[in-house]
C-alpha cells in the first residue's frame, strides 16, 4: 500500500519517480577583492510525478485517471460558480519528506499518444501527473539555496589573505583608479603642487 497521497487521494502504489526543475537566482559583482555572488533567491518549476499500477492494468488505470481528472473538475467547478480562487492540492509523500500545495495541471498514461492508450503489449501502464508547485511546505528550496552557497563558498575556494584584504581606503582607491587617479589625489591632497 503506497503512504503518497494528493489531495484526499491516497496512491495504490507510490510512485516511481518523481522530479521537478529548480533554479537558483543569483547575481554577481565584480569587486577590489574578487567577486561577489549574492544568492536572491530560489524558483521550483513544474513537478512531474510518474508510476505503475503494476496487475492493476488497464482498468486500474482508467479509474485512476478519472478520479484525478475528478479532482481536477471539482476545482474548475469551485471557480466558475463561484469566482473564487482554488484552493491547491496537497501532494504529501512522508517517506521523502516532501509536501507541497499543487495545481494539478496534466494527467495522463506516461509515454502514450493519448490519456490512455490500451494496446497488448504494454502489461504493466504507468501514469504521469504534471503539477504546478504553490507552495514548498519542507524547506526544499532553503536546503537546496543553503547547499548552492556552500558549494560557491568551497568551489571558489575564497580565503582571507594580504591580497584580498582588508584594505585600507588609499589601496581601495589606487585599486580602482590606478596610478594616475591616485596621483591626481594626492596631488589635490597636497594643494596642487
Amino acid at each position: 500500500m503506497g503512504i503518497a497521497t494528493l489531495g484526499n487521494f491516497r496512491f495504490r502504489l507510490d510512485p516511481s519517480a518523481v522530479s521537478w526543475d529548480f533554479e537558483i537566482k543569483a547575481t554577481s559583482i565584480k569587486t577590489v577583492g574578487g567577486k561577489v555572488v549574492q544568492v536572491i533567491g530560489t524558483d521550483l518549476g513544474e513537478m512531474i510525478v510518474t508510476g505503475s499500477f503494476g496487475k492493476g492494468g488497464v482498468v486500474e488505470q482508467r479509474a485512476f485517471l478519472a478520479r484525478m481528472a475528478g479532482l481536477s473538475q471539482v476545482s474548475i467547478e469551485q471557480y466558475r460558480t463561484r469566482n473564487v480562487r482554488v484552493n491547491p492540492l496537497r501532494f504529501y509523500y512522508p517517506s521523502k519528506k516532501w509536501d507541497f500545495l499543487v495545481y494539478l495541471t496534466s494527467a495522463r498514461q506516461a509515454g502514450a499518444p493519448t490519456t490512455v492508450a490500451a494496446t497488448p503489449d504494454n502489461h504493466a501502464p504507468g501514469w504521469e501527473l504534471r503539477l504546478f508547485i504553490v507552495q514548498d511546505n519542507s524547506d526544499i528550496k532553503k536546503v537546496a539555496q543553503d547547499a548552492y552557497i556552500a558549494r560557491l563558498a568551497n568551489g571558489l575556494g575564497w580565503k582571507i589573505s594580504k591580497y584580498n584584504g582588508p584594505f585600507s581606503t588609499g589601496e581601495i582607491d589606487r585599486a580602482n583608479l590606478g596610478e594616475v587617479g591616485t596621483a591626481v589625489i594626492n596631488q589635490a591632497a597636497n594643494g596642487g603642487n
